[in-house]
């Protein structure tokens, strides 16, 4: 992280903390995405509801 003339000491504390970092990015980035889905799903209903205005209900394969 930080070259060959960094402190050993200090190159493991900022590896510990880039790891502690990087975990809890990882983490927010789950919550972020959780957050997303219920919206995901409201906006794809919509989609499917205007998509079978335009194309018409669709018809069951046995039906074909």
């Amino acid at each position: 992280m930080g070259g060959p003339n960094l402190d050993p000491t200090a190159n493991t504390v900022l590896n510990n903390l880039q790891k502690k970092l990087n975990a809890v990015l990882n983490k927010l980035s789950g919550q972020f995405v959780e957050s997303l889905v219920p919206n995901i799903h409201v906006q794809m209903n919509k989609l499917g509801v205007i998509l079978s205005k335009i194309k018409g209900p669709q018809l069951p394969k046995s039906q074909l």
